[in-house]
């Protein structure tokens, strides 16, 4: 079994014994997709994880989901995001990852990059996956550093003539900005940072802050060291940012990473305009009116010696009544003999502000529910209806789920 070199986590650090050791620790928002993948064979037993808390000591298993890749390959993976902020450390068969620090301070993040990475297919690498079942998956990676004004370097690609009078004619001309990528801050970063760097910069869709880079011609990451004997370095890439862009390739990818503007994504902007981006081309849709609310989720897992039940208690609360009755969709994904099967949740809000709560279970599966923080639920409204329902989850699971406005609460067990 392998732990795929582009997770964007520290398992096999520098053994350099001399030297006083980087005092920077790995940095993520709550925010950030941790993407981890195992590789492993039919005959190796499944990966035993944990996530440690190492504030409060205490270490979480955490259930893999699973993808049969071929007779001889099968595919562990498993997003962490939006942990509680504090010190993390990851164990995947006993071996444990560096140490990272999970933060939702925007000072702390201002001076970070989220680099995020992906390729067009399966077939570029043997120790990595990027589309599963079909699905295109992107890795976030988090770097201190940035692009500087006094890293800009400008060239051109051109070809003249020159007459017999010596006059310059202009063949040809096109010209071109390189920009210089500064890995490190102050207190430098260590040597790996570096080379999953460089590893990154192999694939085809690299994603800095968003916007699409590619290494220029054969550059690597240059090293600098800021003191003599400090294991802690500054790095300076050569990158050129990507113009020609395929419109529904870049939509495509802006969606698999989940970063995409809020009025493009939805089909409420905030200014009130209704619109719909599909295949990344506005087209106008039929709605006279929107109305905007949110699904709650509480999350309960309960383990017995005969099994294990994933619970989901859901409700939807809307700004106001429904103009009718609505059926929202709750995608859920699990996995079913190692395979990944998505099954689908009904809520209905009938002529009110709210659904009533409703559950959702399975036993002995890896059983999660398929949203992202931000993503809007498909639904499906009376034939009448044209209002369009923006509920959107927040991504946190609820100790608790909320009561709607006018809704009398169950009164307290004695």
């Amino acid at each position: 079994m392998i732990i795929s070199p582009f997770t964007p986590l520290f398992f096999s650090p520098s053994t350099d014994k001399f030297g006083a050791k980087s005092k920077y620790v790995q940095l993520f928002a709550r925010t950030d997709r941790i993407f981890i993948e195992l590789i492993s064979t039919p005959k190796e037993q499944a990966p035993i994880v944990y996530i440690n808390n190492l504030l409060s000591n205490i270490s979480t298993p955490v259930t893999l989901s699973s993808w049969k890749m071929n007779d001889d390959k099968i595919l562990f993976f498993y997003n962490i995001s939006l942990l509680p902020c504090g010190y993390y450390s990851v164990t995947i068969n006993g071996n444990t990852s560096e140490i990272f620090k999970v933060t939702d301070d925007e000072c702390e993040l201002s001076e970070t990059s989220l680099i995020q990475y992906s390729m067009k297919d399966n077939k570029q690498r043997l120790d990595a996956v990027w589309w599963i079942d079909g699905m295109q998956y992107f890795f976030d990676f988090r770097v201190p550093g940035g692009f500087k004004d006094n890293g800009w370097t400008f060239g051109v690609d051109n070809e003249q003539f020159v007459t017999s009078d010596e006059d310059i004619v202009e063949l040809f001309s096109h010209e071109y900005t390189a920009v210089l990528f500064t890995l490190g801050n102050g207190m430098g970063c260590p040597v790996w940072f570096a080379e999953l760097l460089n590893r990154v910069l192999c694939c085809n869709y690299v994603y800095f802050d968003g916007i699409r880079y590619a290494r220029k011609e054969s550059n690597v990451p240059e090293l600098n060291q800021q003191i003599e004997g400090l294991k802690s370095f500054v790095f300076n890439q050569m990158l050129q940012k990507v113009k020609t862009i395929n419109p529904v390739l870049e939509w495509n990818n802006q969606v698999s990473m989940r970063r995409i503007q809020n009025d493009t994504y939805r089909l409420t902007s905030d200014s009130g305009e209704l619109r719909s981006i599909k295949s990344g081309s506005e087209v106008d849709e039929e709605y006279t009116s929107a109305i905007a609310g949110k699904i709650y989720i509480r999350y309960q897992v309960i383990a017995t010696s005969l099994f294990t039940s994933y619970n989901y208690y859901v409700r939807v609360i809307l700004d106001k009544p429904a103009n009718g009755n609505v059926t929202f969709d709750v995608p859920f994904v699990e996995t079913v003999d190692g395979n990944i099967v998505h099954t689908v949740g009904k809520m209905s809000v009938i002529n009110g502000y709210y659904s009533d709560e409703q559950s959702f279970s399975s036993r002995k599966n890896s059983y999660q529910v398929d949203l992202r923080a931000g993503e809007i639920l498909n639904f499906v409204s009376s034939e009448n209806d044209r209002t369009f329902y923006e509920v959107t989850w927040d991504g946190e699971f609820l100790e608790d789920l909320p009561v709607a406005p006018g809704e009398t609460p169950d009164p307290p067990s004695n």
